[in-house]
């Protein structure tokens, strides 16, 4: 009888049931991260951004010390720079989040309703 407890990747690797668990949920939230900033200009940043990592990586492999202290200077300074740019990409998107949420209805477990939105709504129908 096979179990996941008995199963071995490449024969060197337990693999638990967790482990395929944790994979499937950070896959989920990856796709899910991606596809909120879909159609913006996040996605041309973020992959500039990946780029500007990338020359990082390589300068301190190959021991290009200029080139590794500047990057790592607008490092520090780039993670300011990325709250300020992406201010409106992040508003939308924890907008959508909102707005997922009440349609799970999570807002009712957060908030009591006062009545205000019904009385609102009687308000705007007899206008």
């Amino acid at each position: 009888m096979f179990t996941f407890a008995d199963l071995r990747l490449f024969d060197i690797i337990d693999v638990r049931l967790a482990d395929i668990v944790d994979i499937i949920l950070i896959s989920i939230v990856i796709y899910c991260f991606f596809w909120l900033f879909k159609g913006t200009r996040a996605v041309q940043m973020f992959f500039g951004v990946a780029l500007v990592i990338a020359i990082w990586f390589f300068s301190m492999l190959f021991d290009l010390r200029g080139l590794a202290w500047l990057i790592g200077g607008l490092g520090t300074l780039g993670v300011v720079a990325i709250v300020i740019v992406f201010q409106p990409e992040i508003r939308g998107v924890l907008t959508r989040i909102g707005q997922i949420a009440d349609v799970f209805s999570l807002k009712t477990m957060f908030f009591k309703p006062s009545g205000l939105e019904e009385i609102t709504e009687k308000i705007v129908d007899s206008i």
